[in-house]
This record gives structure tokens, C-alpha cells and sequence, in this order.
């Protein structure tokens, strides 16, 4: 994460990291000691990006009722309804929120951490279920378990233009070349 101005924002690898944990499973065990280790503006900004990422993967009802399960938090808790409003007429707060968040006490934190991680790794797991590999244009949906295709997204400035179709071709690259 880094600072620009008085926001916190998440970079490229922190991006990588957070697809990285709900690839296979969730591993909210690894995502809690990260969170862990951050500054209470960090889980905010790593937070308000869980959020951003579930709903860009697709929420809906299934995937409410599936994340609430998965994390053990009731649905109908005023805290759960509240975080689950971040989403309006209006769009999606997700930056609202994690200004929120920021000065908000611990254990709505780390509830509303937890309610993310989940919402997140459930919207990606659907999401990945229905998408077809040959036409899927997410860079975030490359092999991240490789760690040649996570240096290359790292060193990329264009790394939002590739797909899985482009770990392929660094697969069959030359080790000296690489």
C-alpha cells in the first residue's frame, strides 16, 4: 500500500495478493495476519478494495446468503445490513466506506473485514465458474500461483492488458529470457 496525499491506496501486488488468497479457498487465516500487520487507514484502504473487487466479480443475493455462511455472520445483523448498503441508488461507496472505517472502532473493522473477505471470495468463485478461460480478459485471472506470471505483472506498467492467454507464451519463454 502507499500513500498519496491523505489517502492510502492499494498498488498492484497488494491486488495480486488479495485474488492470490480466495484462488483455491478462501484463506482468511493469511488474509487476517495481513490485515493483522496493518495500520488501522491500511485495513480501511485493504477493506474499501475487498469490497471494490467483490462487486466488480458480481454480488447478488446468492452470493450474499452464500458469504454470510462462509464467514458465519448473520445477515439480518444491523451490522452485516449496514455494511451490505455501501452499494446504492448512487452506485458503489467503497471509497466512502473506507473513510468510514478508518475512524470506525476495531471490532466494526475487523467485522466488516471479514464480511469483505468473504463477499469477495465468493463473488470471484462464482464468478470464475461461468467464465470461459479462451475469452476472459482479467489480468487478475491469470496463473498467480506461478510466481514468473506475478513478476511479470509486477514489473508490467501495462499489466491491465494482459490476460491468461499471455501466461502461455511466458510459459514457453526461454528461462534466460525471462
Amino acid at each position: 500500500m502507499k500513500r498519496e496525499g491523505i489517502n492510502i491506496v492499494l498498488e498492484k501486488a497488494d491486488a495480486v495478493r488479495m485474488n492470490q488468497l480466495v484462488r483455491k479457498r478462501i484463506d482468511y487465516s493469511r488474509f487476517s495476519e495481513w490485515y493483522g500487520s496493518l495500520e488501522s487507514e491500511e485495513q480501511a484502504a485493504l477493506i474499501g478494495g475487498l469490497c471494490h473487487f467483490a462487486y466488480q466479480a458480481g454480488v447478488d443475493e446468492v452470493v450474499y446468503a452464500a458469504a454470510s455462511k462462509e464467514s458465519g455472520l448473520d445477515q439480518s445483523d444491523p451490522s452485516v445490513v449496514l455494511m451490505k448498503r455501501v452499494k446504492g441508488p448512487g452506485g458503489l461507496n467503497f471509497g466512502g466506506l473506507a473513510k468510514w472505517l478508518e475512524s470506525a472502532e476495531p471490532e466494526v473493522r475487523e467485522m466488516a473485514f471479514r464480511w469483505f473477505v468473504y463477499l469477495f471470495g465468493v463473488a470471484e468463485r462464482r464468478f470464475r465458474q461461468t467464465e470461459r478461460p479462451e475469452s476472459c480478459n482479467h489480468w487478475w485471472h491469470r496463473d498467480l500461483d506461478d510466481p514468473r506470471v506475478v513478476e511479470s505483472i509486477l514489473k508490467d506498467p501495462e499489466y491491465y492488458r494482459t490476460s491468461p492467454r499471455d501466461d502461455e507464451k511466458l510459459s514457453n519463454e526461454p528461462m534466460e529470457n525471462r
